[in-house]
């Protein structure tokens, strides 16, 4: 891969060094600033940052704070979201903001149970010599959205520095028929050129426009109906026409101006029919457009862009095709889901608990109930009061 692809930044200080010859980039950096600089630069490698040693050897040092991270967190945060803690200690209850003490007759237990469990809670019990201990989470899984992160981010790192050192993209070109590549030892098969079409838009105010077949090239200043534009025309001599014929219109303009096209702006897609070739069969035929490319054997073939001053006897022109390979694709995608689904696991749920502690005192169920939230105070102070007055008697001896 060419080097200037990579210097994304170095680029704006120094001078590019397009090629990856031996003794290449200090020749640049020597003819342009002299030493030491050439020498520093050099070794800098700022001919190609990104594969270089002091970059790579950051990432790795990112790499490896990261997976410490990972590491040393994954028990912890493992606990959090499976696991169940109980609070056997009277006093662990009235601590809390969001606390009551409830007492009732034996059915309070179940109405305790059902109450946390309506609330959306998951619930998990132990039973003591003294009480039955009560445990509810509720999108417990959001403790493990920061660490799902950092896993991402290290995946994301495996992938550039896949991407970085391995990638594989090379322009091929042909015309209806041709083989884009010299013979199967570049990709281990073939891929065909069968047909390569150019799509126009609509015509439509401000497009350079064609007239009457080419004699004259204008701009269409105003579409007045479906079927009539009024166009100023520009070339050969300049003027006006009102309420023209959108027969004699083409937003396609036959003629070159300087190095480019002037209709380039009206062209909407570009299409190419292909068919791969693997041991001199046909294996696969594919219609490629912009971001829809053909994909075959870890290899990408993007419809790029084309020639129209290469054409073959029907007037067709060639298309430019970008061939495409490297290993850390899927490490980038999977990379961006899991940052992705960590970030949205952190920021838009809010994990909560709930404990209970269920006794029999002076042959009265007693309930010992708190409740904490990460956040949204007011939200989950409303839901534990709709949890208590779930599980009140309407005879309930005392609340807090």
């Amino acid at each position: 891969m060419c080097s200037s692809d990579l210097n994304l930044f170095a680029n704006e200080f120094i001078v590019p060094v397009n090629g990856s010859q031996p003794g290449l980039a200090y020749s640049v950096y020597n003819q342009a600033y002299g030493e030491p600089r050439a020498t520093i630069l050099t070794l800098m490698q700022m001919n190609a940052p990104y594969n270089s040693w002091w970059y790579t050897g950051l990432l790795g040092l990112l790499s490896l704070s990261l997976l410490v991270c990972v590491i040393d967190r994954s028990t912890l945060v493992w606990k959090l979201v499976t696991g169940s803690r109980f609070l056997a200690a009277e006093s662990q209850y009235d601590g809390n903001d969001h606390h009551a003490n409830i007492s009732g007759d034996a059915s309070l237990k179940d109405k305790t149970l059902e109450a946390i469990t309506k609330a959306g809670f998951s619930v998990n019990t132990k039973e003591t010599s003294k009480a039955t201990l009560v445990h509810g989470r509720r999108a417990a899984i959001a403790h493990a959205g920061s660490w799902i992160v950092h896993v991402g981010f290290i995946v994301l790192i495996i992938g550039g520095a896949l991407i970085a050192r391995g990638e594989y993209r090379q322009n091929v070109h042909g015309l209806p028929g041709d083989m884009l590549a010299p013979d199967d030892s570049w990709w281990g098969f073939n891929v065909r050129v069968d047909d390569f079409t150019i799509e126009y838009a609509d015509l439509k105010e401000g497009q350079y426009v064609q007239v009457d077949g080419g004699e004259h090239v204008g701009r269409i200043d105003e579409m007045v109906t479906d079927s009539t534009a009024n166009v100023e025309i520009l070339w050969p001599t300049r003027g006006f026409e009102e309420n023209m014929g959108t027969d004699r219109i083409e937003n396609r303009i036959d003629r070159r101006f300087g190095q480019g096209r002037l209709d380039q702006g009206n062209i909407s897609d570009y299409i190419a029919d292909l068919t791969v070739i693997e041991d001199g069969q046909e294996v696969m035929k594919k219609r490629i457009e912009v971001n829809a490319p053909l994909r075959y054997m870890g290899y990408r073939f993007y419809q790029s862009s084309f020639n129209d001053t290469q054409t073959d006897a029907n007037g067709t022109w060639t298309t430019v095709i970008e061939a495409r390979r490297d290993s850390g694709s899927p490490f980038i995608w999977t990379g961006i889901i899991l940052v992705s689904l960590g970030l949205m696991l952190a920021l838009y749920l809010t994990p909560r608990e709930i404990f209970a502690r269920i006794e029999v005192v002076d042959n009265k169920t007693r309930v010992l109930i708190t409740g904490k939230s990460k956040g949204r105070p007011t939200e989950f102070e409303q839901q534990f009061q709709n949890i208590v007055k779930h599980i009140q008697p309407s005879n309930m001896e005392s609340a807090a």
